[in-house]
């Protein structure tokens, strides 16, 4: 069933269905943004095939230099205007990321998965994943798409529960816990936003969620933290997907819980955003909370994290 995908595994199954009708134009939107990277040249190999059958395929797309070789144009835009167009190059600069100063953890275990299993329609998602996550630290977590990222995510906060093994909060085991208490600790921002943001106003976002955790940020405050100052009163539907991932964080950064989960926080972002969201989950990070990430971006995770685990077939295994 489609809800058991992965988010990369969704994206595939959309992606399969717009190339079935087999139309002339194909226009793709960020279709390859939640891909590994192993799935995107594969995406775009194919792409390649079909224009070379004659279809023309426009490609929305922020991480630009995985197109070099199958782009045969490219347009760039800024503030609304056209201000490059001819043979592609690559515009991604990796000195955009460049290292953040970062203070000693204090390696005290907050939150740990111990031998957790978890099986969906006979399918092993997570076969015996123990790791461990430090106060004060960014773990990165990598693999290809279906590897058990997002199912170790939401184990973690307790939306989902292992068949067997223990996830312990504080050392506490949270199968002795209700979900909203654990989100008095536990903040999660999904990989795709739209999935946490419903309010008709970024402000009412944030606010659902001071008044149901607590905090203490106001909704100006968090909005400026992530680069969306002036934002407070438009609708989150207004905003770009870059704009609403950013959202998503802001709402989880005004109820300061102490370990914050992101699952591929900079979908949909370009270099320069990627940064700027790094530079925030640094911050808190240095002000003692635990930041676990999911990625595919390898130069965010071997630049920022302290600690990088590899999942693959439900199997995890640090790295780094």
């Amino acid at each position: 069933a489609p809800h058991t995908l992965s988010g990369g595994q969704k994206q595939r199954v959309a992606l399969a269905a717009a190339l079935s009708r087999s139309t002339p134009l194909l226009v793709l939107d960020e279709a390859a943004s939640e891909l590994d990277s192993a799935a995107r040249r594969e995406v775009y190999t194919l792409l390649s095939e079909l224009r070379k059958k004659g279809a023309a395929v426009v490609l929305i797309e922020h991480m630009t230099a995985e197109t070099l070789g199958f782009a045969t144009r490219m347009i760039t835009l800024r503030e609304g205007k056209i201000v490059y167009d001819g043979e592609p190059f690559d515009e991604h600069d990796e000195n955009l990321f460049v290292p953040l100063e970062r203070e000693g953890s204090s390696k005290e275990v907050i939150l740990e998965a111990e031998n957790i299993s978890h099986t969906f329609g006979g399918v092993k998602a997570l076969d015996g994943v123990s790791v461990s996550f430090m106060k004060g630290e960014i773990s990165a977590i990598v693999g290809e798409n279906g590897s058990g990222k997002t199912t170790l995510m939401k184990h973690l906060n307790g939306l989902l529960r292992p068949d067997s093994g223990a996830v312990r909060l504080k050392g506490a085991d949270i199968a002795e816990m209700q979900v909203s208490d654990i989100a008095k600790t536990v903040g999660l921002v999904f990989q795709n936003p739209d999935t946490m943001l419903f309010a008709g106003t970024c402000e009412k976002e944030i606010l659902f969620g001071i008044k149901n955790v607590g905090g203490s940020m106001t909704p100006e405050e968090a909005l400026a933290a992530v680069g969306l100052s002036g934002k407070a009163h438009v609708n989150p539907r207004h905003l770009s997907r870059g704009e609403r991932q950013k959202l998503a964080l802001a709402c989880v950064m005004a109820t300061n819980q102490e370990v914050i989960i992101m699952d591929e926080p900079t979908t949909g972002l370009d270099a320069r955003e990627s940064f700027e969201v790094m530079k925030v989950l640094t911050a808190m990070r240095n002000a003692g909370k635990t930041i676990l990430m999911v990625t595919h971006n390898p130069v965010m995770a071997e630049r920022y994290a302290d600690r990088i685990y590899r999942m693959d077939s439900g199997h995890a295994e640090e790295v780094f």
